[in-house]
């Protein structure tokens, strides 16, 4: 039967013993039917598209099928399967899953993970070709592919309403052999570029080839080795083919080029196609990559850059898309007890829609949660409610302070009465608690939602409520059509049918659960890929296995470096070769693999007259040098003329056809070409006539005013700028606590309390309570006790102790404030708190029994704490300097008086004492350390007594805990202080904010998060500061802030 088999080249010569042979069956008469068997859709395509431009000398042509082997099975056996359903994955995956359920055996252990059922999904798929007796033969074997036979074949001795592909070729071969005089409705069979087939497709073609006319175009390389494997499948189909050994015919590629990693191999793979198709059209061009990655991204993005149409596979999975992404991760929100940082990721991935159906403020709600202190569970509705009631409460004092009893429906009407300013802020209260009470519903309704999902048993149900999910979450298919990416449509639609299809699952696997929804999900979509373009549109992008049945003008193979083609073996964990070979001829083995890329390559040399090949001889992303492929070598000894030419010897190999682009800027230096926007610019450059670009020009602006001397804008020179704080000419008050921020970091005070910008808290990654909180929690403690003994007159006179009572009292007070920052997610994990908590009852025992101590050396009984000023109806104290009056506001934590009727001031500090040591050469320390002077002043209004006679200083109570540092003031003193209030509010009112950050690198914490945001560092920040702070501007400025450095 040698006569019906044409032997023919790939490429180009294909399709035309294609059109031959098929012109010859239609010669008697053009409606005669043929039917055309190709290897694969996208080889079907370009048959189709060829064939379609005329046969036998007339145009167009008609009456022929052109389909695969798996697809006449589909065909063939129609009627045959009764109501039998096709297996999908989630079907087959449920199979192996309800057997390793019911009999796990030696795999018990890993029984329950999802892994396991993937794998034996993937051993199946090889399993499901081989016959009864080979399985015998593997079911004997002392291995693990023993255990995998028996759990495959429970598996699909349960799938009775189910079929697969396999079995319907099996179906489709019992067809013809029954009733032969099927093939003959085919008409002619063609078996055009056959390649490496299953067992089960050999038998089916067997049968197929003694029951049908047939013709075989068989595709020969010219190489034994590379033949041999389609040779013998076919021989075992049937199909007599001979061996060709032309040698003279080898392909190889007709150009190299090599560069120095894949970025820019693709670069310039992108301006060649570019410049190519001036002559050729898009849809005669191919491209070919070795693997997915990196190639198949870096293609796709470089050539949407340079504007190159494109059609092909895609490169993100159906899993990938960002709807699938969305709805696997609301899914997946019960593992986690709905952490907030699951709730927003998943609202990140795709546009999930509110509980009214309107679009997600995702940025506003993060806010809102994040202030609220949620963390995960029950936070989202008590931490929301409890703030809601904080916003609620302060907007009813708002109303209250202007004498308006808001209240019932009157409300609105009420908060008309309100003057300006109270209204406005009384409307932002209100529309906040509005947006919190949004986000705490849309949480609910969301856990609402999936507690009823868990609790459903059957897919049948789960399914039906998966689909209203979907709906929920991201609406229909229907209603996305048009406001989405056609990618995205298409994972849509996709996701909808996969969901509505699990109720089938309920035949095979009775129990559900959203756990096993997410695997089933995630089983079905990992390697689902949706197309790209349409094919014929554009350029053509798809992996070297796709060469087979291709035919261009010019193909370019990318990605042919050693470590990607054929890349490392890597053996099969549950069928190793060492199992393959008991059954020979039945399991492909490992190297079958490695023969099998080699021939796909070689045809894709074969693909087109002109072809290049190129490779990265670099990873930069691994920093590790890379060879060609060993199937590269031919072509470059050809090209060279080297047929010696040894592997590690590639880089001798001259000629002109093996190009180099020794970097990614040498190139793009010499290319006549520029692919991209981004290239020319870039070339404009360098050419020194830059493109006119406002961010660009921007940025070098920025650049060259932070590398010079002087201070600018960029690097905290806002002179001139209108707007800023004039607090010696303006009545508004602040706090030395303020201005001391400014004194340590200009820049820091200008971002936080200017642009009110403060570093992003997370409450998920509070382990510990902040110093800061923990501070706060003392002051306020010791607040409330005293208030509450003054309250009931139980305050110690002068020199008394304390008494165990009194620490009972404090004690308790400071537990109920602890239970308060519990509440809102600030004490941290509850273990780490508990410790804490207890460290700071007992320096708060500790610090009254140093307090009775003071006091009775002092004869002293404390008489107020927290004594406000400029605050509160209080009025501030004013601090006269150069130009003006600084109104000063804030809170004295302790006042004491003696018995001789001397009052002592108290500053209570929980950290360290360290900075406050210069205190007895500085009173100010540089600027940094202000409460003080202006506290003396404070209690010498408030409690009537000179100045003079008031003592102040700090007590550390924690860290440094007994540490006393006093502060006493004198005229000069006095003076210092009132001018270096004045050169601070002086300075911030000139519009003087220099970034100045701590001298000594930071190492166990950061010190300035304004100067270290990303904190990996400060060094360039503070080389910048040692160079600018010379500045004339900042003379006065530094020679209070840093006295110390060198002009």
């Amino acid at each position: 039967m040698t006569e019906r088999i044409r032997y023919t080249r790939y490429g180009a010569a294909a399709l035309a013993a294609l059109t031959e042979v098929v012109g010859e069956a239609k010669a008697a008469d053009s409606l005669a039917p043929v039917t055309v068997i190709v290897p694969s859709n996208a080889a079907g395509m370009v048959a189709r598209r060829h064939l379609a431009r005329g046969v036998g000398g007339r145009e167009g042509v008609a009456a022929i099928e052109v389909t695969t082997l798996a697809r006449l099975a589909e065909q063939l056996t129609v009627g045959e399967l009764g109501e039998r359903r096709p297996a999908t994955s989630a079907v087959t995956a449920a199979l192996y899953r309800a057997a390793l359920g019911e009999a796990p055996g030696s795999l018990v252990a890993v029984a329950e993970h999802p892994s396991t059922v993937r794998a034996l999904v993937r051993a199946g798929f090889a399993l499901r070709d081989l016959n009864e007796p080979a399985l015998d033969v593997l079911a004997g074997s002392e291995t693990l592919a023993a255990e995998v036979v028996r759990l495959h074949r429970d598996a699909w001795g349960r799938a009775s309403g189910w079929y697969d592909s396999p079995e319907l070729l099996d179906v489709a071969r019992a067809v013809l052999e029954r009733e032969p005089q099927r093939a003959q409705r085919l008409g002619q069979v063609v078996i055009y570029l056959p390649q490496v087939l299953s067992n089960r497709e050999t038998a089916l073609l067997k049968v197929l080839t003694e029951a049908a006319d047939w013709r075989a175009i068989v595709g020969v390389i010219g190489d034994r080795a590379a033949d041999e494997p389609v040779v013998n499948s076919l021989r075992l189909a049937g199909v007599d083919v001979e061996h060709s050994d032309d040698a003279a015919a080898f392909p190889t590629a007709g150009l190299v080029f090599h560069a120095s990693d894949s970025d820019d191999e693709v670069r310039w793979v992108a301006r060649q196609v570019l410049e190519r198709m001036r002559a050729t059209p898009g849809h005669r061009i191919a491209v070919l990559y070795a693997s997915r990655e990196p190639y198949a991204r870096l293609l796709h993005d470089h050539f949407a850059a340079a504007g190159i149409v494109v059609n092909g596979p895609g490169v993100a999975a159906i899993r990938d898309r960002a709807l699938v992404r969305g709805f696997l991760a609301v899914l997946d929100l019960p593992r986690g007890e709905f952490a907030r940082a699951d709730v927003f990721a998943a609202i990140d991935q795709a546009p999930i829609r509110a509980a009214d159906g309107g679009r997600i403020p995702a940025a506003r709600w993060e806010r809102i949660s994040r202030e609220a202190g949620v963390v995960r569970g029950d936070d989202w509705e008590v931490r929301l409610s409890r703030l809601i009631g904080e916003l609620e409460a302060k907007a009813s004092e708002l109303v209250a302070r202007d004498g308006v009893d808001r209240g019932g429906d009157e409300e609105v009407a009420a908060a008309s009465e309100l003057d300006d300013e109270t209204r406005e802020r009384v409307v932002r209260l209100n529309g906040r608690v509005q947006s919190i009470e949004k986000l705490r519903a849309f949480v609910a309704g969301l856990r609402s939602e999936l507690e009823r999902g868990e609790e459903l048993g059957s897919w049948s149900a789960l399914s039906s409520w998966a689909v209203e999910m979907f709906h929920r979450c991201f609406g229909a298919p229907e209603e996305l059509a048009g406001h989405l990416p056609l990618d995205e449509q298409y994972a849509a639609v996709v996701l909808e049918q996969t969901l509505r299809r699990l109720g089938e699952l309920d035949a095979v696997q009775p129990t559900a659960s959203l756990a096993l929804l997410q695997d089933v999900l995630e089983l079905e979509f990992d390697d689902a890929l949706s197309n790209v373009g349409r094919f014929g549109e554009g350029v053509y992008l798809a992996p070297i296995s796709a060469s087979v049945g291709l035919s261009t003008d010019i193909t370019y193979v990318v990605g042919l470096a050693e470590d990607s083609f054929p890349g490392r073996l890597t053996p099969d964990p549950i069928l190793p070769d060492s199992v393959r070979r008991l059954v020979p001829g039945q399991l492909p083995l490992a190297r079958e693999s490695i023969a099998d890329k080699r021939r796909q390559l070689l045809i894709a040399f074969g693909s087109a007259p002109d072809v290049v090949a190129t490779f990265a001889r670099g990873d930069l992303r691994r920093n590790v040098g890379r060879l060609p492929s060993r199937w590269l070598l031919p072509t470059l000894r050809a090209l060279s003329g080297r047929p010696d030419l040894a592997a590690t010897e590639w880089e001798d190999a001259r000629s002109d056809a093996i190009l180099v682009a020794p970097s990614h800027w040498n190139e793009l230096r010499t290319t006549a070409e520029p692919a991209t926007e981004q290239e020319w610019r870039i070339r404009a450059v360098a050419a020194g006539t830059p493109p006119s670009d406002a961010i660009i020009d921007s940025s070098l602006v920025l650049l060259e005013a932070r590398a010079a001397d002087g201070l600018s804008r960029f690097d905290g020179d806002l002179r001139g700028v209108e707007g800023l704080p004039d607090y010696a000419r303006e009545p508004i008050t602040v706090a030395p606590t303020t201005l001391e921020q400014y004194a340590d970091c200009p820049y820091a005070y200008f971002v936080k309390r200017l642009l009110r910008i403060q570093p992003v808290e997370l409450p998920e990654e509070i382990v510990t309570i902040s110093p800061l909180n923990s501070g706060q929690l003392v002051h306020d403690s010791f607040d409330r006790f005293v208030r509450q003994l003054t309250d009931e007159g139980g305050l110690p006179g002068f020199g008394q102790p304390w008494t165990d009572a009194d620490k009972l009292l404090l004690r308790d007070i400071a537990s109920g404030l602890g239970d308060q920052y519990v509440a809102q997610g600030l004490a941290g994990h509850p273990r780490l708190w508990a410790r804490e908590r207890a460290a700071i009852l007992h320096d708060l025992d500790l610090m009254l029994d140093a307090d009775s101590e003071y006091r009775a050396a002092n004869s002293s009984q404390v008489v107020a704490t927290e004594v406000v000023f400029g605050m509160r109806g209080r009025p501030p104290v004013e601090v006269a300097v150069d130009g003006g009056v600084v109104h000063m506001a804030g809170s004295i934590d302790k006042v004491d008086s003696t018995s001789d009727g001397r009052l002592i001031v108290t500053d209570i500090k929980t950290g360290k004492a360290a900075s406050f040591k210069g205190i007895e050469d500085d009173i100010v320390v540089g600027g940094t350390k202000l409460q003080l002077p202006v506290y003396v002043a404070a209690a010498a209004r408030e409690f009537g007594v000179d100045a003079d006679e008031i003592e102040a200083e700090y007590w550390f109570v924690r860290r440094d805990r007994g540490t006393r540092i006093g502060a006493a003031l004198d005229d000069a003193r006095r003076e210092r202080y009132r001018n270096v209030v004045g050169t601070v509010v002086g300075s911030i009112a000139s519009g003087l904010f220099p970034a100045k950050p701590p001298e000594a690198p930071d190492v166990m914490f950061t010190r300035c998060r304004y100067c270290n945001p990303d904190e990996i560092g400060h060094g360039e920040a503070r080389l910048r500061y040692e160079r600018k702070r010379h500045d004339p501007a900042l003379a006065s400025l530094i020679a209070l802030v840093d006295a110390g450095a060198t002009s």
